[in-house]
């Protein structure tokens, strides 16, 4: 397990600089701007109503975890009038966390959720750019960086829409953008993925010592 983790380690630092020196090497080409390649916005400014036991869930940016949108039991659920009321047409989308928690990213995988004013959606209106290929972008040095300097508030940080609205990405030919979204997806899924990656084998160690611990240091007691 201790292997593992070290190894974990070094991936994940593998990982970070494989995914932005990749894309420091797109900096010959054109430049454009996330507005004219997305639309973008935000969840509802307020409060929904509420239910238990309801159809759909209200999802903020701590609800993007590793690319995925995670419900748990903190997760607030509403009705599905409400849902209609909120909902937002989705399809070749990402989500970003926009307030609090800055940068968590999720890919939409057809969910019916509405998203609270900390959640941006991207959707991706243009066949310049690949899904992946921005998806990975936004996780560079060079976007959170861009982010970082854009950030306004004190005690809760914010990132506006005008800020994403108008960073720029270079844009290799789509057939290269699906290339390095390839290769950085195959590391990705070593250094992160819970269900194949480094990950799960370290989770399968601690399960097999645990067994082997319990099952060697238990004893029968000695009758008398």
């Amino acid at each position: 397990e201790k292997n593992l983790e070290t190894e974990l380690v070094l991936r994940k630092k593998q990982y970070e600089y494989y995914l932005s020196e990749l894309y420091a090497r797109n900096n010959h080409y054109d430049k454009f701007k996330l507005s004219d390649l997305c639309q973008i916005g935000d969840g509802l400014h307020g409060t929904p109503e509420y239910t238990k036991n309801g159809l759909h869930y209200f999802i903020n940016g701590n609800n993007l975890v590793n690319g995925r949108i995670i419900f748990d039991t903190r997760t607030k659920q509403i009705s599905q009038s409400e849902y209609e009321r909120l909902k937002i047409d989705f399809g070749n989308t990402i989500f970003m966390s926009i307030n609090g928690t800055i940068g968590n990213i999720a890919l939409y995988c057809g969910e019916e959720v509405a998203l609270g004013k900390s959640v941006a959606y991207f959707n991706i209106v243009s066949n310049k750019i690949d899904k992946l290929y921005l998806y990975y972008y936004l996780q560079t040095s060079f976007a959170k960086s861009y982010f970082q300097k854009n950030l306004t508030g004190s005690t809760i940080l914010n990132l506006g829409l005008k800020a994403i609205r108008e960073h720029t990405i270079p844009l290799p030919p789509i057939e290269v953008q699906k290339q390095i979204a390839n290769m950085i997806h195959k590391f990705d899924i070593l250094s992160n993925d819970l269900t194949t990656g480094l990950p799960t084998e370290i989770t399968a160690r601690r399960k097999q010592y645990e067994y082997y611990r319990d099952k060697l240091l238990s004893f029968k007691k000695k009758e008398m």
